[in-house]
């Protein structure tokens, strides 16, 4: 695992629950909609015991506790991150990888907080990577 994807495993962990609030957000919504209906008879062998609002208060169960779950590894790896993070000696390094993998804000945003400009931020992201590379090979 080199620099960077040591780096982003928060931020890829932070993709996954976003991904998984969505999806219990959709079921909710689903949950609170108008269905349509409709008299027509459908056979089935296996009739289903359980209800489609059922299912999804199960799935919507099942999701949360993903999300409670990715966010207690989350809490760990971002801290084992900024530790690592805290051992380079150049401050702004320190800076702009925080803002980056522990704040999961983008290029411009960590240029307007820095008050810098975004192709001196990416400079800057490229010199902090290649001194967090050298220092936890």
């Amino acid at each position: 695992m080199d620099a960077k994807e040591y780096l982003e495993q928060p931020l890829a962990l932070e993709r996954t629950i976003r991904n998984r609030q969505k999806e219990a957000e959709d079921l909710r919504h689903e949950l609170t909609g108008v269905r349509a209906v409709t008299f027509e008879e459908h056979y089935s062998p296996n009739p289903n015991t359980r209800s489609p609002h059922e299912y999804a208060l199960l799935r919507i169960a099942e999701l949360e506790d993903q999300i409670r779950e990715y966010r207690k590894e989350q809490i760990v790896l971002m801290s084992d991150v900024g530790r690592s993070i805290d051992q380079l000696s150049d401050f702004k390094e320190q800076q702009v990888l925080r803002y980056r993998y522990l704040s999961f804000l983008n290029v411009d945003q960590i240029a307007r907080r820095m008050n810098y400009s975004p192709r001196w931020i990416k400079k800057l992201h490229s010199r902090a990577l290649e001194s967090f590379e050298r220092g936890h090979p």
